[in-house]
Protein backbone atom coordinates (compact mmCIF):
# COMPACT_ATOMS: atom_id res chain seq x y z
CA UNK A 1 0.00 0.00 0.00
CA UNK A 2 1.33 3.59 -0.75
CA UNK A 3 2.40 5.89 2.25
CA UNK A 4 0.43 8.68 2.04
CA UNK A 5 2.61 11.82 1.94
CA UNK A 6 0.93 15.27 3.52
CA UNK A 7 2.50 18.36 4.06
CA UNK A 8 1.31 21.18 6.40
CA UNK A 9 2.98 24.13 4.03
CA UNK A 10 5.89 24.18 0.84
CA UNK A 11 7.70 27.53 -0.05
CA UNK A 12 8.46 28.08 -3.58
CA UNK A 13 11.62 30.43 -3.40
CA UNK A 14 11.89 32.56 -6.61
CA UNK A 15 14.87 34.24 -5.94
CA UNK A 16 16.98 35.50 -2.55
CA UNK A 17 16.99 38.78 -3.70
CA UNK A 18 15.87 41.32 -0.81
CA UNK A 19 15.81 44.97 -0.61
CA UNK A 20 16.76 45.15 2.83
CA UNK A 21 19.56 44.20 4.12
CA UNK A 22 18.60 42.28 7.53
CA UNK A 23 22.06 40.75 9.77
CA UNK A 24 19.93 37.91 11.16
CA UNK A 25 18.40 37.10 7.88
CA UNK A 26 17.38 33.61 7.88
CA UNK A 27 18.30 33.57 4.38
CA UNK A 28 21.47 35.19 4.62
CA UNK A 29 20.15 37.68 1.13
CA UNK A 30 22.71 40.29 2.15
CA UNK A 31 25.39 38.59 2.58
CA UNK A 32 25.62 35.53 -0.47
CA UNK A 33 25.04 36.53 -3.80
CA UNK A 34 21.17 35.68 -4.42
CA UNK A 35 22.26 33.49 -7.45
CA UNK A 36 19.79 33.07 -10.75
CA UNK A 37 15.79 33.58 -10.43
CA UNK A 38 13.44 30.82 -11.02
CA UNK A 39 12.28 30.97 -14.25
CA UNK A 40 8.45 30.45 -15.44
CA UNK A 41 9.47 27.02 -17.31
CA UNK A 42 11.33 25.87 -14.13
CA UNK A 43 8.39 26.79 -11.89
CA UNK A 44 5.77 24.84 -13.85
CA UNK A 45 8.66 21.88 -13.81
CA UNK A 46 8.69 22.13 -9.73
CA UNK A 47 5.40 22.73 -9.28
CA UNK A 48 4.06 19.78 -11.43
CA UNK A 49 6.39 17.26 -9.65
CA UNK A 50 5.46 18.70 -6.20
CA UNK A 51 1.63 17.51 -6.98
CA UNK A 52 3.09 14.65 -8.49
CA UNK A 53 5.49 13.56 -5.42
CA UNK A 54 2.57 14.68 -2.28
CA UNK A 55 -0.74 13.75 -1.67
CA UNK A 56 -2.16 16.34 0.30
CA UNK A 57 -1.14 20.08 1.12
CA UNK A 58 -2.42 22.66 3.44
CA UNK A 59 -0.58 25.55 2.41
CA UNK A 60 1.20 26.83 -0.93
CA UNK A 61 3.37 29.53 -0.49
CA UNK A 62 6.06 32.00 -2.17
CA UNK A 63 8.15 33.60 -0.14
CA UNK A 64 11.88 34.81 -0.71
CA UNK A 65 13.88 37.55 -0.59
CA UNK A 66 11.43 39.41 -0.98
CA UNK A 67 8.97 38.27 -3.84
CA UNK A 68 7.57 41.51 -5.26
CA UNK A 69 11.28 42.02 -6.77
CA UNK A 70 11.04 38.46 -8.46
CA UNK A 71 9.60 40.55 -12.05
CA UNK A 72 7.40 37.00 -13.28
CA UNK A 73 5.95 36.73 -9.95
CA UNK A 74 2.33 37.41 -11.49
CA UNK A 75 2.67 34.53 -13.81
CA UNK A 76 4.25 32.23 -11.29
CA UNK A 77 0.96 32.75 -9.05
CA UNK A 78 -0.62 31.96 -12.50
CA UNK A 79 0.94 28.45 -12.31
CA UNK A 80 -0.06 28.48 -8.77
CA UNK A 81 -3.49 28.39 -8.65
CA UNK A 82 -3.62 25.76 -11.62
CA UNK A 83 -2.82 23.21 -8.87
CA UNK A 84 -6.04 25.38 -6.77
CA UNK A 85 -7.96 21.92 -6.17
CA UNK A 86 -4.83 20.44 -4.52
CA UNK A 87 -4.13 22.92 -1.75
CA UNK A 88 -6.46 24.92 1.17
CA UNK A 89 -4.87 27.99 0.81
CA UNK A 90 -2.00 30.63 -0.98
CA UNK A 91 0.20 32.68 0.95
CA UNK A 92 2.33 35.25 -0.18
CA UNK A 93 5.33 36.45 1.85
CA UNK A 94 6.44 39.93 1.99
CA UNK A 95 8.11 43.19 3.85
CA UNK A 96 5.33 45.56 2.71
CA UNK A 97 7.81 48.01 1.37
CA UNK A 98 7.84 47.24 -2.26
CA UNK A 99 5.02 48.70 -4.67
CA UNK A 100 2.17 45.99 -5.34
CA UNK A 101 2.26 46.21 -9.27
CA UNK A 102 -0.75 45.96 -11.28
CA UNK A 103 -0.58 42.24 -12.70
CA UNK A 104 0.04 40.73 -9.13
CA UNK A 105 -3.25 42.98 -7.96
CA UNK A 106 -5.03 41.52 -10.87
CA UNK A 107 -3.86 38.43 -10.37
CA UNK A 108 -4.69 38.15 -6.43
CA UNK A 109 -8.17 39.37 -6.72
CA UNK A 110 -8.77 36.52 -8.96
CA UNK A 111 -8.30 34.20 -6.46
CA UNK A 112 -9.44 36.46 -2.77
CA UNK A 113 -10.93 33.11 -1.32
CA UNK A 114 -7.39 31.50 -1.27
CA UNK A 115 -5.26 34.39 -0.92
CA UNK A 116 -3.51 35.82 2.31
CA UNK A 117 -1.15 38.07 2.41
CA UNK A 118 1.26 37.84 5.30
CA UNK A 119 2.84 40.62 5.75
CA UNK A 120 6.41 41.16 8.27
CA UNK A 121 6.44 45.11 9.46
CA UNK A 122 9.93 46.14 10.01
CA UNK A 123 9.56 50.09 10.70
CA UNK A 124 11.38 50.85 7.56
CA UNK A 125 10.05 52.39 4.60
CA UNK A 126 6.82 53.46 6.33
CA UNK A 127 5.41 55.62 3.19
CA UNK A 128 6.07 52.99 0.98
CA UNK A 129 4.94 50.18 3.62
CA UNK A 130 1.75 52.48 4.48
CA UNK A 131 0.77 52.54 1.51
CA UNK A 132 1.14 49.05 0.83
CA UNK A 133 -1.42 48.98 3.17
CA UNK A 134 -3.58 50.90 1.96
CA UNK A 135 -3.97 49.77 -1.83
CA UNK A 136 -5.02 46.21 -0.04
CA UNK A 137 -7.25 47.52 2.25
CA UNK A 138 -8.65 49.19 -0.66
CA UNK A 139 -9.59 46.60 -2.69
CA UNK A 140 -10.46 43.97 0.53
CA UNK A 141 -7.30 41.34 0.73
CA UNK A 142 -7.10 38.94 3.05
CA UNK A 143 -3.64 39.87 5.02
CA UNK A 144 -2.07 39.62 7.94
CA UNK A 145 0.52 41.80 9.72
CA UNK A 146 3.78 40.40 12.08
CA UNK A 147 4.59 43.15 14.25
CA UNK A 148 8.86 43.00 13.98
CA UNK A 149 9.49 46.51 15.43
CA UNK A 150 9.56 48.14 18.95
CA UNK A 151 9.08 46.36 22.41
CA UNK A 152 6.41 43.83 21.26
CA UNK A 153 7.47 42.13 18.52
CA UNK A 154 6.19 39.13 16.90
CA UNK A 155 7.79 35.73 18.84
CA UNK A 156 9.71 38.38 21.05
CA UNK A 157 11.73 39.13 18.23
CA UNK A 158 14.58 37.23 15.34
CA UNK A 159 17.17 34.14 16.77
CA UNK A 160 20.61 34.42 15.44
CA UNK A 161 21.34 31.35 13.41
CA UNK A 162 24.79 31.85 13.65
CA UNK A 163 27.38 30.78 10.84
CA UNK A 164 27.61 27.71 8.75
CA UNK A 165 29.69 26.04 10.04
CA UNK A 166 29.46 22.54 11.68
CA UNK A 167 28.94 22.05 15.81
CA UNK A 168 29.76 18.05 15.28
CA UNK A 169 26.99 17.47 17.22
CA UNK A 170 25.98 13.85 18.33
CA UNK A 171 22.74 12.13 17.00
CA UNK A 172 21.29 12.40 20.50
CA UNK A 173 22.13 16.06 20.20
CA UNK A 174 21.02 16.62 16.58
CA UNK A 175 17.82 14.99 17.16
CA UNK A 176 17.48 17.37 20.38
CA UNK A 177 18.04 20.47 17.78
CA UNK A 178 15.56 18.90 15.43
CA UNK A 179 12.90 17.90 17.64
CA UNK A 180 12.84 21.84 19.60
CA UNK A 181 13.09 23.81 16.27
CA UNK A 182 10.22 26.40 16.26
CA UNK A 183 9.84 25.89 12.08
CA UNK A 184 9.52 21.59 12.92
CA UNK A 185 6.89 21.94 15.13
CA UNK A 186 4.96 23.72 12.79
CA UNK A 187 5.23 21.00 10.60
CA UNK A 188 7.73 22.45 8.41
CA UNK A 189 9.20 25.15 6.65
CA UNK A 190 9.22 23.31 3.68
CA UNK A 191 11.22 25.40 0.66
CA UNK A 192 12.06 24.88 -3.06
CA UNK A 193 14.71 25.86 -5.12
CA UNK A 194 16.90 24.36 -7.85
CA UNK A 195 14.92 21.56 -7.47
CA UNK A 196 15.38 21.14 -4.02
CA UNK A 197 12.80 20.55 -1.07
CA UNK A 198 14.26 21.58 1.94
CA UNK A 199 12.86 21.08 5.42
CA UNK A 200 13.63 25.03 6.31
CA UNK A 201 15.16 27.77 4.69
CA UNK A 202 18.42 27.24 6.52
CA UNK A 203 19.23 24.04 5.23
CA UNK A 204 18.14 25.32 1.69
CA UNK A 205 20.52 28.54 1.67
CA UNK A 206 23.09 26.60 3.33
CA UNK A 207 23.18 23.19 0.88
CA UNK A 208 22.89 26.00 -2.15
CA UNK A 209 25.73 27.74 -1.27
CA UNK A 210 28.09 24.86 -0.27
CA UNK A 211 28.53 25.51 3.31
CA UNK A 212 26.54 21.97 4.79
CA UNK A 213 27.34 19.33 2.48
CA UNK A 214 25.26 18.15 0.12
CA UNK A 215 23.28 14.61 0.64
CA UNK A 216 20.90 14.63 -2.49
CA UNK A 217 17.98 12.29 -0.91
CA UNK A 218 18.87 12.27 2.52
CA UNK A 219 18.80 15.54 3.75
CA UNK A 220 16.86 16.97 0.70
CA UNK A 221 14.85 15.61 -2.24
CA UNK A 222 15.81 16.84 -5.96
CA UNK A 223 13.26 16.05 -7.73
CA UNK A 224 15.07 17.43 -10.80
CA UNK A 225 17.25 14.33 -10.44
CA UNK A 226 16.85 12.11 -13.79
CA UNK A 227 18.96 8.96 -12.01
CA UNK A 228 15.72 8.19 -9.47
CA UNK A 229 12.51 7.12 -10.01
CA UNK A 230 9.50 8.97 -8.76
CA UNK A 231 8.61 5.58 -6.50
CA UNK A 232 12.38 6.39 -5.43
CA UNK A 233 11.07 10.40 -4.54
CA UNK A 234 8.47 9.21 -2.75
CA UNK A 235 10.05 6.94 -0.56
CA UNK A 236 13.00 9.52 0.33
CA UNK A 237 10.45 12.37 0.80
CA UNK A 238 8.27 10.06 3.25
CA UNK A 239 12.08 9.17 5.13
CA UNK A 240 12.75 12.60 5.19
CA UNK A 241 9.07 14.24 6.70
CA UNK A 242 9.39 11.12 9.15
CA UNK A 243 13.88 11.59 9.98
CA UNK A 244 14.91 12.57 13.47
CA UNK A 245 17.16 15.10 12.11
CA UNK A 246 18.94 16.47 9.06
CA UNK A 247 22.24 17.12 8.85
CA UNK A 248 21.42 21.14 8.81
CA UNK A 249 20.90 21.01 11.86
CA UNK A 250 24.18 20.58 12.46
CA UNK A 251 24.79 23.85 10.79
CA UNK A 252 22.35 25.92 13.23
CA UNK A 253 22.43 27.54 16.59
CA UNK A 254 19.80 25.61 17.31
CA UNK A 255 17.73 28.62 19.02
CA UNK A 256 14.61 28.75 16.69
CA UNK A 257 11.66 28.31 18.65
CA UNK A 258 13.40 29.44 21.76
CA UNK A 259 11.47 30.98 24.80
CA UNK A 260 14.50 32.39 26.27
CA UNK A 261 14.76 36.04 25.77
CA UNK A 262 18.02 36.41 26.04
CA UNK A 263 18.64 34.51 22.93
CA UNK A 264 15.41 36.69 20.86
CA UNK A 265 17.19 39.99 19.23
CA UNK A 266 15.50 43.17 17.27
CA UNK A 267 14.22 42.02 14.14
CA UNK A 268 15.56 43.40 10.70
CA UNK A 269 18.31 45.05 11.72
CA UNK A 270 19.53 46.68 8.95
CA UNK A 271 23.44 46.46 7.89
CA UNK A 272 25.97 46.98 5.36
CA UNK A 273 25.54 44.44 2.58
CA UNK A 274 28.30 42.58 0.48
CA UNK A 275 25.54 42.03 -2.56
CA UNK A 276 23.13 44.87 -2.00
CA UNK A 277 19.73 44.77 -4.24
CA UNK A 278 19.00 48.44 -5.68
CA UNK A 279 15.04 49.39 -5.10
CA UNK A 280 13.65 49.37 -8.77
Amino acid sequence: MKKEIILKRIALIPSFRCNLNCRLCISSSPNLPPGNDMTIEEAKKTLKLIFTLIDKLELLQISGGEPFLFKELAPMIFECFKYADRFEKFMLFTNGTVPLRDDVFEIIKQHKDKFILFISNYGLHTERFNAFIKTINKNSITYRIMNYHGDDQYFGGWVDFGEYVSYNRTPAMLSKVFHSCGQVQCGGCWQVQNGQIHWCPRSLRGTLAGFIPSRKNIDYIDIFDTETTLDEKRTALYELIHADYFLGCDYCTGDMGTNDPTKRYPAAEQKVARHRVIYE
